[in-house]
């Protein structure tokens, strides 16, 4: 949360949000302070459905460019072997050359 909060601030924006600050919850008339808290809810809830659906994490601290090959690399892994099927257009196409299609005159 701390490493978001710098980056927030170092932004461009230079500011949090109204809402990804938390502010309508009333948890803190802080911007800054209601931003940890209520960040620290999401991350709570977060945990719980990696747990519940088994997900992968990943370390947000890294630089941007690091999580990026993180990401290409698991997302390699997974379409390694994988076969695209023809889409539904290419069947529309064969279907209908399958009959004579009387031309309006």
């Amino acid at each position: 949360i701390e490493v978001a909060i710098s980056r927030l601030l170092r932004g461009t924006r230079g500011q949090f949000k109204y809402y990804e600050a938390g502010m309508d919850m009333d948890l803190s008339p802080d911007v800054t302070e209601s931003f940890r808290l209520f960040q620290s809810q999401i991350l709570a809830e977060y945990g719980k459905i990696v747990d519940e659906y088994g997900l992968l994490t990943m370390d947000a601290t890294l630089e941007i460019e690091t999580q990026q090959e993180h990401m290409r690399a698991l997302v390699e892994a997974a379409l390694r072997g994988y076969k695209p099927r023809r889409g539904t257009y290419g069947r529309r196409t064969l279907f209908w050359r399958r009959f004579e299609v009387p031309r309006s005159e």
